[in-house]
């Protein structure tokens, strides 16, 4: 049996951002910092080291559904038609501040219709 943790990343008010379970911790908080855009948000990350990855990830989903991270897919942003308004400007705003990758192109596309789309990769309010 391996080790993992069970990781919280922060934003500066202490909010949670995400959430993730990983049995090489610092090279996945690596490939958050490279790859995910919310990373430039995180200001801390806590971390709780369990004895195998199927209680690790217990761990994770029971943090996932306390804390609701902003970022995390079974988070707050899981089902979008419960998204209030303030919830969708929160995710435009966090996705529209990266650059623009060929990974959020991706994203924007299949989230929205193409129209949106269109005007969000543009740069145009929604």
């Amino acid at each position: 049996m391996t080790a993992h943790h069970v990781y919280v990343c922060r934003q500066a008010d202490g909010k949670p951002l995400y959430v993730g379970c990983s049995s090489d911790l610092f090279t996945r908080l690596e490939t958050h910092r490279r790859a995910s855009f919310w990373a430039p948000l995180v200001v801390r990350v806590t971390a709780t080291v369990h004895a195998d990855r199927l209680t690790a990830r217990a761990a994770e989903h029971v943090a996932i559904r306390d804390l609701r991270p902003r970022f995390n897919v079974m988070g707050r942003w899981a089902q979008h038609i419960y998204w209030t308004q303030a919830d969708y400007q929160d995710y435009l705003q966090a996705l529209l501040a990266r650059p623009n990758t060929g990974w959020k192109r991706t994203h924007i596309q299949r989230v929205h219709d193409a129209a949106t789309a269109a005007r969000l990769l543009d740069g145009r309010a929604a």
